[in-house]
């Protein structure tokens, strides 16, 4: 999916990195949690809070980043 997304749609001032975590890493896709939603970004997408999506990394320790042009998210 490419596109903005907020947790009720585009937002004005947008959700801070935080506000989306990590559900799981497949295939190259991000899956995220917010209080109201469940949704996917894939490398291109804009995310507000997190920018562009420069990439969507799962690591065989089960950590997962997606790295964004705003901020990086990282599972432990």
């Amino acid at each position: 999916m490419r596109g903005t997304y907020g947790a009720n749609g585009p937002e004005a001032d947008g959700p801070q990195a935080d506000a989306y975590p990590i559900v799981c890493i497949f295939d190259g896709e991000a899956f995220f949690v917010t209080p109201n939603n469940l949704f996917r970004a894939t490398v291109g997408a804009v995310v507000l809070g997190l920018g562009t999506i420069t990439s969507v990394e799962a690591f065989p320790n089960g950590g997962d980043t997606v790295a964004g042009t705003e901020a990086v998210l990282r599972t432990r």
